[in-house]
């Protein structure tokens, strides 16, 4: 039996910047608070599992996965709107099972992309992001034998230059806006300390604030291309990428401008 209690606390993201992996999917296997099902996260397809939120044990003899609401990472998305090519999920592990890296399309059709027979060691399985662009998700299954293995760490990433980098045919200026009025863009914590306008997350702020703020450096030049004009209009931001105004005044200017 693994002790829960000697797994390792979640690693920090690599440095952002050319070459640098950027975390775009952390491995939760259960809610916040018992309130949440754990079938939003990790699904029993047969045996015993024990989930938890940042590790899953699953018994012998057992199958499990995350092809469910809050466990499914959206390829989808990063392919249709970003230039990443791949994107990999990691994980720790103890004791011995195999792992599978399992797809899907817009019709549903599950396929298989990448198998490990893991024993206790890091695991690392790629996908390519090139058959998502009409739907489709990235789960993890989890089958064991006689031995009980226990995952967690986990988290999905891809090289920050494309994982934060907008496709240049898709910038807004392709969808026929010229002008763009940014609300609510805080990109820091308020003056009293809140990081949500909700009660703080049990494992603390999850906002990265500083990798936020550089994927939106990489959209100046796409929407400069594109004709865009984008103006921050938060009444507070710590985002200096845009020239900032209040709303009234844009606005004003664009009924001046009419």
């Amino acid at each position: 039996m693994t002790d829960a209690a000697t797994l390792s606390t979640p690693r920090d993201a690599e440095p952002a910047g050319e070459g640098g992996r950027l975390v775009v999917g952390r491995g939760l296997f259960a809610g916040p608070t018992p309130e949440v099902p754990d079938e939003l996260y990790v699904e029993v397809l047969s045996g015993r599992a024990e989930r938890r939120r940042r590790h899953l044990r699953v018994g012998e003899y057992s199958h499990v996965g995350t092809n469910t609401y809050y466990g499914r990472f959206p390829a989808s998305y990063w392919q249709r709107w970003t230039t990443a090519t791949e994107v990999r999920f990691e994980g720790r592990t103890r004791g011995a099972g195999r792992l599978m890296l399992r797809a899907s399309d817009t019709n549903g059709v599950p396929r298989t992309l990448a198998v490990h027979d893991t024993a206790t060691e890091d695991v690392c399985l790629a996908a390519p992001l090139d058959r998502f662009l009409d739907g489709g998700g990235l789960w993890i299954e989890i089958v064991t034998d006689d031995d009980e293995l226990v995952l967690h760490d986990a988290r999905y990433h891809g090289l920050y230059s494309e994982m934060a980098r907008l496709r240049p045919d898709l910038a807004p200026g392709g969808f026929g806006a010229t002008r763009i009025l940014l609300l609510g863009y805080d990109m820091s914590p308020a003056p009293d300390g809140r990081t949500h306008w909700h009660a703080p997350h049990p494992e603390g702020p999850l906002s990265p604030y500083p990798q936020m703020i550089a994927a939106f450096d990489s959209l100046v030049e796409p929407l400069a291309a594109a004709g865009v004009t984008v103006i921050n209009c938060s009444r507070r931001s710590a985002l200096r990428t845009f020239p900032c105004a209040a709303l009234e005044t844009a606005l004003a200017r664009r009924e001046q401008a009419a």
